[in-house]
């Protein structure tokens, strides 16, 4: 026979039915065919003659069959390969006849043998003819072992400890990430670089030209709950930005947030859609430019986000600003240009934490505040609740005002500074909750440092509260330390007011505290400044307790204690002036006052190198009868009756002479011995059908040369008797 075909291999492809697979090339036994099944998996076995199949049609020249004993199911491969030993056992007995059939056989297999040759360098890896790489034609190569000199060839294994060890912030998927410690995974590059968002993510060029707003708002858009990244840069934004939540955070004075020519827009602004989100900004610097912008960041006034939703807030570490400072030599404080309406707008949510806050305005204490920006550096306010607010390591320098307080918000005001500003932390609406904490600040301000109304359970502790002398001096208003309006329940301690006038003084009222229509007031440490017109003033108050007071004062017009319309059920303690004091201790309206006041000072010492004189006031008398005086003069002791105006009309005098009483006067009428007993008159004349006395009375005759009476019997204006 001849081998007529090149071909030496025939592929099928399973049905799940056919068994019956031809052979078309000859080949010379059964056991020259290797049957390999490759499964759907790519895995490969190698099939048993006789147990997974037979053969039929060795030695036939047009070839044979293999008969499967299972059909391959869909999906599997059967290779058929001829594969013939590489022996020679064809034998030439000498002189025998030429034996031509054994001959062509012994050259069929030889020839089957070359092609078989051939088959295995046809799946080798070859260099081509003239090239000098060899060509895996798009095929993988397996089983290759470590590269150990830098030209050898690098398995996946290589690969893969080569880019964990060396490469770092490769572009997109290339490489793996794997976390020390045990049960760490895998994970691509392209996954782990996914953890952090940043806004460069999206196009944001941070270089202060280009203008990034699009790429902000695509990244907010793409990535609506999550955290974002704000990286080193100065980004120029020139519209509104809208998130549903979570946090923006830069790398603080790095990460430069530019709004140009907002004209009164807004800068961010929330509104959480999923429930206990946490929304907010850490880290960044954020300017307007140009024209100044509304609110900087804003969390939404909705009641579903504190009821439903349970929306938190964070503020961390933020400097708002305007861009522009003013000319050199011209700064009043640290004011810009441009300012934001409002540095941060919180409203409903189960919480939200401001601290590390910097905010710098615009306004000028020294120029008419009619004619600035009403600006504000926090302003709290919910439509439901907000629940709870805390405030601390706060910087507000040139706001209008520091802090608004709206509706509906409970809050902690710690560690704060407002400096140059018209208001320092200041009430603007009526439904503001109870239980709220002002403590640990100072402020400087050139209206009201601190102002509320229609509130109860405040705590005020440890403020000071100044008036610049650089402030507007054409100002009529007055100027109140702290004000307060129909509140209860409050506590005001170690609380100091001082509006400095050291470069003129400031035209109406300066009140250290001014209190309206409040009720059950505790005040324990106070300390009234110099140039206070007014230390305490109540109106209409009620249940006032007041103490440990310190005056400075040394105007001659200053008060101490004013009460006035009403107040009643009050009581004064201890308070210490300095040797200067010049005003009144207290001073009230008298005729409103319905209920006892009280004032004392424990261990009572009263000194003065003037006259003194201490009250004892009936507030319920009729009129020119309330008030009873104790006076001291340089060497004698008085008690007195005294009108409603203040004159005092001297009833006892005890004059002294070192440590020896040298007279007691009593200037009445006449003098009583005992409750019903006779009593003692003077007078010119007698008495005789005149004065009427019980019996045993005397009468004192000033006629000169006049006896003394005594009244002997009746009970009328007769039985008077010489003595």
């Amino acid at each position: 026979m001849t081998v007529s075909s090149q071909t030496s291999s025939v592929s099928y492809l399973g049905d799940g039915v056919t068994t019956l697979l031809p052979v078309p090339f000859y080949f010379l036994a059964q056991t020259d065919l290797v049957v390999t099944r490759v499964n759907a998996d790519a895995s490969v076995t190698t099939l048993v003659l006789g147990s997974d199949y037979s053969v039929s049609g060795d030695g036939v020249q047009s070839g044979g069959a293999v008969t499967m004993f299972a059909a391959p199911v869909v999906g599997v491969q059967i290779l058929i390969n001829r594969v013939v030993p590489a022996t020679q056992e064809t034998d030439y007995v000498a002189n025998d006849p030429f034996p031509a059939e054994s001959h062509e056989r012994a050259l069929d297999k030889l020839t089957m043998l070359v092609q078989q040759a051939f088959s295995y360098l046809g799946r080798a890896l070859l260099r081509p003819v003239g090239k000098n790489d060899y060509d895996a034609q798009g095929r993988k190569i397996v089983n290759l072992g470590d590269g150990a000199a830098d030209p050898d060839a690098v398995n996946i294994r290589t690969m893969r400890s080569y880019v964990d060890a060396a490469i770092a912030g490769v572009v997109g998927g290339f490489g793996y990430f794997l976390q020390a410690g045990i049960g760490a995974v895998l994970r691509t590059f392209q996954s782990k670089m996914r953890d952090v968002i940043s806004v460069k993510d999206f196009g944001a060029v941070g270089d202060g030209i280009t203008n990034d707003t699009a790429a902000f708002q695509a990244c907010f858009s793409a990535h609506p709950h999550a955290d974002i990244k704000v990286p080193c840069g100065v980004y120029i934004l020139t519209g509104t930005l809208t998130k549903d939540s979570g946090v923006i955070s830069g790398d603080g004075r790095d990460s430069v947030l530019v709004f140009d020519n907002m004209s009164g827009a807004d800068g961010f602004v929330f509104n959480p859609q999923n429930q206990q989100t946490l929304s907010g900004a850490v880290y960044l610097t954020v300017l307007a430019r140009g024209t100044n912008g509304g609110r900087a960041f804003v969390a939404p006034q909705n009641s579903i986000q504190y009821a439903t939703r349970r929306s938190a807030y964070i503020f961390d570490n933020l400097y708002i600003a305007g861009y522009t400072l003013p000319p050199p030599g011209t700064q009043n404080a640290f004011e810009t240009i441009e300012t934001w309406l409002c540095g941060i707008e919180t409203g409903d949510g189960i919480g939200c934490d401001i601290t590390s806050y910097q905010f710098f305005g615009s306004y000028r204490s020294d120029t008419d505040p009619t004619l600035q920006v009403q600006s504000c550096g926090i302003r709290l306010r919910a439509a439901f609740t907000l629940l709870t607010a805390q405030l601390s390591k706060l910087t507000i320098t040139n706001a209008y005002r520091g802090i608004e307080i709206g509706k509906s918000a409970f809050w902690q005001i710690t560690n704060f500074d407002i400096s140059h500003s018209f208001d320092g932390v200041y009430q603007i609406e009526s439904g503001a909750f109870n239980e709220c904490v002002l403590s640990n600040g100072n402020i400087n301000s050139q209206h009201a440092g601190v102002y509320f109304f229609g509130i109860g359970g405040r705590r005020v502790d440890t403020v000071i509260v100044r008036r610049h002398r650089f402030g507007w001096k054409s100002a009529t208003y007055d100027w109140y330390g702290l004000k307060m309006e129909s509140c209860n329940s409050t506590w005001i301690s170690k609380f100091e007011a001082e509006p400095s006038e050291v470069d003129g003084a400031f035209l109406g009222t300066q009140y250290n505290i001014h209190l309206d229509t409040c009720g059950g007031v505790l005040i324990d440490g106070v300390l009234v400044g110099a140039t206070c017109d007014r230390g305490i003033l109540l109106s209409d108050c009620a249940q006032v307790v007041i103490s440990n007071t310190e005056s400075f004062q040394n105007d001659p017009a200053a008060v101490l204690f004013r009460l006035i319309n009403g107040t009643r059920n009050t009581h004064f303690g201890n308070y210490a002036v300095v040797s200067s004091f010049s005003g009144e201790i207290m001073s009230k309206d008298a005729l409103t006052l319905v209920n006892p006041i009280q004032m004392m000072n424990q261990a009572f010492d009263f000194q003065t190198s003037g006259s003194a004189a201490m009250s004892l006031t009936r507030s319920n008398a009729v009129a020119d009868n309330r008030i009873w005086r104790l006076a001291l003069g340089t060497n004698s002791f008085n008690r007195q009756a005294v009108t409603d105006a203040g004159v005092g009309t001297n009833y006892e005098l005890v004059t002294r002479t070192g440590a020896t009483v040298d007279e007691i006067q009593w200037r009445a009428t006449q003098l009583r011995v005992g409750n019903a007993g006779p009593i003692i008159r003077g007078g010119a004349g007698s008495p005789e059908g005149s004065i009427t006395a019980p019996p045993g009375s005397l009468w004192l005759q000033t006629t000169s040369g006049g006896g003394n009476y005594q009244k002997l019997t009746g009970t009328g204006n007769t039985g008077w008797v010489t003595i």
